[in-house]
């Protein structure tokens, strides 16, 4: 900090008449201790909240009226006006309220519905170079900022906002938002210097603008994806929520949960990293929650500052720690999987799930899964293999290649006759009935490794799984539902994994369309991750991507993104259906690319779930899936 600037001292103006909304607690949180900046806040309301920098004053309508009338010599109605009004009156504010801000060497006006970090860090450097200071972007919202704007404390500033436009503004019944474009070009005609302070607030620019509603405060510090902000301005505020631990605060896009099923998962210390792609996609991309057990150790603080929400929750599961072989891989963690499932289900009495290997990323189309929940019976159904056996070698001085689940077979002594296709426990769905079927598969590691026998799943633990399915015929399984190793949907793909020494199976249950995958799979690498999100993540949109309401029988799409890093066609159809997926209404070969907002008006939808598909009008491949809790 320069010794010039140390002595410089902020006041910042805000005007709020009406209810105090409760996110206020939020953002008060993230005001109180800022240094050298103080908060008028004047309003016609009673404030529980108090710190030293905040400054309650009581203004009613009438008040204001008054000052207007006295200082700007308008007479302005506020009683015929929205409340809202007032905020064209915000570049005129410390002309009207200067009696309280002669004392300071910088004025400016901000919004409630924010949460600031470390104002003054980022401003310090650009107090005495410039005249005007905000922030902004460095193509687009390139003028003074509602949210926060700051101003040296002179003459010709607190007057900048006298023109004719202003005038008008105020006569209009409708908010102008002069504050910003329309003052900037006043500012900027008039040579006042400005300073646009870009990259600091919660849009990101590069690749096309986006609001991002994933952020974390703390000890006053405010961060998005790790990087320090000065400002998140929650301007859709009915789509943000709020989670608040101890003197943390964490923001994150209002989704709609459905409580049909739950995901589940398991994952080591060693795969923390790895498991967070599986949480960047569901984030994307589902609308039901994950229980994600963590084995033998505790998630760091920062991971879970970072991921715990209403959507994850991560539970700690411990185990001995196992026999180790020559690769590290414990045996224990081999086995783990049924474990995990079994202990899913207690307590869980008609609850539904779906196991995840960590190494997952979905796809737009994931929640899709639930459509097979009719066809359980006494089993998990698992994810179709493409291929009916793989063949192994060198795990024993005898062996060639051959198929690995034959030895298990003849240890077990169950008479090989195959289910195929061969099954997948990458994925996998279950409930309470399948509780036997886990058990089984417990005993069969346990069998293998009091006979010291345990190599024989060297490469293949899913092999036990197979054992059961050909054990007690199992025949019923899910399609293939999984994209190995290429980071785009391709039918063409399928036969080229890393162990396609097999044949194709005949017995394949295949998905009909490139939306009938519902993961990626087979990534050890994050790099391989930044390729699926830069392949397939650039032809969808996220759950984010649209803001969704449904008000006075009209339901509203806007767009949250201006897809300038997307590759999806223009014409696009608006599909609703209802929570048993019957169709409600299409809104067809609507120019995704040409509008901003998007609209069905006299549409009656009852207080339900509504589910809203986006896909291509001439490919009818789906681009984007949400839900809709109305």
């Amino acid at each position: 900090m320069t010794e010039t600037s140390s002595l410089k001292k902020i006041a910042l103006i805000q005007v709020w008449l009406g209810p105090i909304p409760k996110y206020f607690k939020y953002h008060f949180e993230t005001i109180k201790n800022l240094d050298y900046i103080d908060f008028f806040f004047f309003t016609d309301q009673e404030v529980e909240e108090e710190s030293d920098n905040f400054k309650k004053i009581k203004l009613s309508k009438e008040d204001l009226q008054n000052l207007i009338s006295s200082k700007l010599n308008l007479n302005l109605n506020l009683n015929d006006l929205y409340l809202y009004k007032v905020n064209d009156l915000k570049a005129s504010y410390f002309f009207l309220f200067q009696d309280y801000i002669k004392e300071y060497s910088h004025v400016g006006f901000y919004d409630i519905d924010t949460l600031f970090g470390d104002i003054y860090k980022f401003i310090e450097p650009f107090l005495d170079e410039f005249d005007v200071i905000s922030h902004g972007g460095s193509r687009i919202f390139r003028r003074t900022a509602g949210p926060l704007s700051i101003f040296k404390n002179r003459p010709d500033l607190i007057k900048a906002f006298d023109c004719d436009l202003f005038y008008d503004c105020l006569n209009r019944k409708e908010v102008c938002a002069f504050e910003e474009d329309i003052f900037y070009e006043n500012v900027l005609k008039n040579n006042f210097k400005c300073k646009i302070i870009e990259n600091v607030c919660s849009f990101v620019e590069e690749d096309g603008f986006f609001i991002n509603y994933d952020t974390i405060w703390k000890d006053g510090i405010l961060k998005m994806n790790g990087k320090e902000l000065l400002i998140f301005h929650f301007y859709h505020k009915n789509h943000v929520r709020f989670f608040q631990k101890n003197y943390t605060i964490k923001t994150f896009f209002k989704k709609t949960y459905c409580d049909d099923f739950y995901y589940v998962t398991y994952f080591s210390e060693n795969y923390e990293s790895l498991v967070e792609n599986l949480l960047d996609s569901l984030r994307k991309y589902s609308n039901r929650k994950l229980i994600a057990y963590t084995i033998n150790y505790d998630v760091s603080r920062e991971f879970l500052e970072k991921w715990e929400n209403d959507q994850f929750v991560f539970i700690r599961y411990d185990i001995e720690e196992g026999h180790k072989d020559e690769e590290g891989r414990d045996f224990n963690i081999m086995s783990l999987k049924p474990k995990i499932c079994l202990e899913s289900l207690k307590n869980s009495e008609g609850c539904k799930f779906v196991y995840l290997d960590t190494d997952v990323y979905a796809t737009v189309n994931i929640d899709s899964v639930s459509k097979f929940f009719d066809e359980l019976e006494n089993y998990p159904l698992y994810n179709s293999h493409i291929h009916d056996y793989i063949l192994a070698s060198n795990e024993k001085t005898n062996w060639e290649w051959k198929n690995s689940i034959g030895e298990l077979l003849e240890e077990f002594n169950i008479k090989e006759n195959p289910v195929l296709p061969r099954r997948k426990c990458n994925f996998f769905i279950y409930d309470n009935k399948s509780e036997w079927f886990f058990n089984e598969q417990v005993d069969s590691f346990m069998y293998l490794k009091k006979k010291n026998k345990l190599d024989i799943i060297h490469v293949f633990d899913e092999d036990i799984v197979n054992s059961l399915i050909y054990k007690y015929q199992l025949n019923k399984v899910l399609p293939l539902i999984d994209m190995e190793e290429f980071y785009d949907l391709d039918f063409s793909n399928l036969q080229n994994y890393s162990y396609h020494t097999t044949d194709y199976s005949a017995h394949v249950k295949l998905p009909k369309t490139v939306d009938d995958f519902l993961i990626f799979h087979g990534y050890k690498k994050q790099e391989d991750y930044e390729k699926i999100k830069s392949n397939y993540g650039t032809g969808v949109l996220n759950i984010q991507d649209f803001i969704i309401s449904y008000e006075n029988n009209s339901l509203f799409l806007k767009k949250n993104n201006f897809l300038n890093n997307k590759k999806i066609a223009n014409k696009v159809d608006f599909n609703l259906y209802d929570e048993k997926f019957n169709l409600i209404f299409s809104l067809q070969n609507q120019e995704i690319y040409n509008y901003w907002t998007f609209y069905i008006s006299d549409i009656f939808l009852k207080n339900s779930k509504i589910n809203i598909r986006i896909v291509e009008s001439e490919s009818n491949r789906l681009i984007y899936k949400n839900t809709l809790q109305l």
